[in-house]
């Protein structure tokens, strides 16, 4: 019994790591070719809030979690779930560094305001979806020691 909670484990922990690298090669062809087929956004929209908004969520994702991750396992690794849930749902947005902010000092205030409220909103679904990846590993362990254990 040990040896194929322990198989299933390994296995479940192997395709989560796996499958977004074999999605990302499926879907990177016809990403692809939608970016061919997109003209390009006409030049007077380069310094407006489209602009200041994609800039806010591509800063947002070079950011890194700040944790989330070892929060999520924590809470799945003590309380199963609950704890996982409990972990994604306390995760809070977070400001862009004043470095981010100096580069947007010439920009006008509506380009700041979705600067900020896009990097904020980027940055809280990244440590979410991390949060939730870290809290299903930990009960995942948590659940083979338990499976084992009983097993004898």
């Amino acid at each position: 019994m040990r040896k194929f909670v322990s198989l299933v484990l390994v296995v479940s922990i192997l395709s989560m790591y796996c499958s977004p690298a074999v999605f990302a090669q499926d879907f990177a062809e016809p990403a692809k070719e939608k970016e061919a087929e997109t003209p390009p956004p006409p030049a007077d929209l380069s310094g407006s809030w489209v602009h200041c908004h994609a800039k806010g969520k591509a800063d947002a994702q070079e950011r890194g979690t700040g944790g989330s991750f070892v929060g999520g396992f924590a809470g799945g690794l003590l309380l199963g779930l609950i704890g996982a849930g409990v972990v994604v749902l306390a995760q809070s947005k977070s400001d862009p560094p004043a470095d981010f902010m100096l580069q947007l000092e010439e920009e006008e205030e509506a380009c700041r305001y979705t600067y900020i409220e896009s990097y904020r909103n980027e940055s809280v679904s990244k440590k979410r979806k991390s949060a939730l990846t870290g809290g299903l590993i930990g009960t995942a362990i948590i659940v083979a020691v338990i499976l084992s254990s009983n097993g004898e």
